[in-house]
């Protein structure tokens, strides 16, 4: 903690290290949390539901009563350059972290959402590097997409805009605002480690007028990454990939008037095993398959911020037998959640996800995949340079066994009895050169789970 603050004052006193005219910031930042978790004893606690592996690698720590508890400090230090320039026709666009932590499995280089160089032709923009899809438009304040690789992008009339990703080296869209935590630190264990092809291709568009419209749709080849890959060496090394792939869409609504928007976006996913159609007769299909529902409303206007989100997606497809027919909507790019304990440190996704290791399908609540009702609202004030702001999330499974018709449903009976709920608040005072913050954050959930948590991060970054 002593060496957060001193490196925060260090960095107050560093002069500009740069001429008022050129487009560079350096921005240096520090983080310390402390984080505590209580759950059952792992040979007490009460039997998993049918489906499920509840407390899968959750540590084995020091007792207290009938409960188990985890304590984690750590620090985060890192430095990130932005450079913003553009000369004659082309445009470079440089965003980057560089992160030093005591508990930093990850990578410690991250881009930021937009970090690429691109030249204007034709009235066309031909880009390389990392840029965000303009025809998402989730509700989750939280969540973003888009591809690394090479791209073409053109504007047409202020209202259309259209994206085509020729090349994407899919790698989950990371970023080191949602890294900040991780289920490793739970778990002490080390990454799961994927390699092999992870090409994406995409094309989209948006609208934007009295009600702006987005629509997108991506081919996503697996390759021989995943711990789920089950193909044949031969047909990776004959294919360059294990032959797993899935088309997505996305078509999205949005209305804004005086400060107030209401959105919602509908998603699809459906999975084809093209190595598998060439080796039998009948057409092969991948089990991935299914849709997902997000809306919200809020208003954003002055000094007032409140905003109210939900995400459905669809049901595992299971026969009266158990035995399952698809297994529903995928989604990719980021947690769409914006608090800590759900998003980062359970990092439990409220439907099937291919991140960056790989295909994720897990019913379990550290590192989950389950399909899942995900809710979350947040409600801020801003005063001068102090900005409040309260956050509450939930997350509720779908039931993890027994027949199902594989659809989106609203109905008690179709959802597990537990749930995990997460509460935050987050006090910042943040000017145009830095920034000192504090969070709180509570995690609990229904004594059939029996799972408490707290967490305090204090923050700082300074600009110059």
């Amino acid at each position: 903690m002593i060496r957060i603050l001193l490196f925060l004052l260090v960095c107050l006193k560093i002069e500009r290290i740069y001429a008022e005219s050129l487009p560079l910031s350096v921005k240096t930042s520090a983080r310390y949390f402390e984080t505590q978790l209580i759950f059952p004893d792992k040979n007490n606690a009460e039997a998993s539901p049918p489906g499920w592996n509840l407390y899968n690698d959750f540590p084995e720590k020091n007792e207290v009563g009938k409960s188990y508890l985890n304590r984690n400090s750590n620090q985060l230090l890192s430095a990130g350059l932005k450079y913003v320039k553009s000369i004659n026709q082309v445009d470079i666009n440089l965003d980057f972290d560089m992160v030093k932590g005591s508990e930093v499995s990850r990578d410690r280089f991250y881009t930021g959402k937009n970090s690429f160089l691109s030249l204007h032709l034709n009235e066309i923009l031909i880009g390389v590097g990392k840029k965000e899809f303009c025809f998402r438009n989730s509700p989750f304040v939280g969540y973003a997409d888009g591809g690394e690789g090479l791209f073409l992008e053109k504007r047409m009339n202020q209202k259309w805009r259209f994206q085509l990703f020729l090349y994407d080296d899919y790698r989950g869209f990371r970023l080191l605002e949602k890294e900040y935590l991780s289920p490793e630190l739970l778990s002490g264990k080390e990454e799961l480690k994927s390699g092999g092809q992870r090409r994406r291709h995409s094309f989209g568009f948006s609208y934007q007028g009295i009600l702006n419209f987005t629509f997108g749709v991506s081919y996503l080849e697996f390759g021989a990454s995943g711990k789920n890959s089950k193909e044949l060496n031969q047909n990776v090394s004959l294919y360059g990939a294990d032959g797993d792939s899935v088309v997505q869409g996305n078509l999205g609504l949005n209305y804004e008037n005086r400060g107030f928007y209401a959105k919602t976006e509908f998603l699809w996913s459906k999975g084809v095993d093209r190595s598998y159609n060439q080796r039998t007769a009948t057409p092969g299909s991948f089990l991935i398959e299914g849709e997902a529902f997000s809306f919200g409303f809020g208003y954003t206007g002055g000094y007032f911020h409140f905003g109210l989100s939900a995400f459905f997606s669809d049901r595992e497809a299971r026969d009266s037998q158990n035995r399952i027919i698809k297994l529903g909507y995928m989604n990719t790019g980021t947690h769409i959640g914006s608090t800590y304990f759900l998003s980062q440190y359970f990092r439990i996704f409220p439907s099937s996800q291919f991140s960056e290791r790989g295909y994720e399908r897990n019913q379990t609540l550290l590192s989950g995949s389950p399909q899942s009702m995900y809710g979350e609202s947040f409600f801020s004030i801003q005063l001068y340079d102090i900005l409040m702001k309260f956050t509450a999330a939930i997350i509720i499974p779908y039931l993890g066994s027994g027949e199902s018709d594989g659809k989106i449903s609203l109905k008690k009976e179709n959802y597990e009895k537990f749930s995990l709920t997460e509460f935050s608040y987050d006090l910042s005072f943040k000017t145009e050169e830095s920034q000192i913050g504090l969070t709180l954050s509570y995690l609990t959930s229904p004594d059939t789970l029996n799972i408490r948590g707290t967490m305090l991060q204090i923050y700082g970054s300074v600009i110059f």
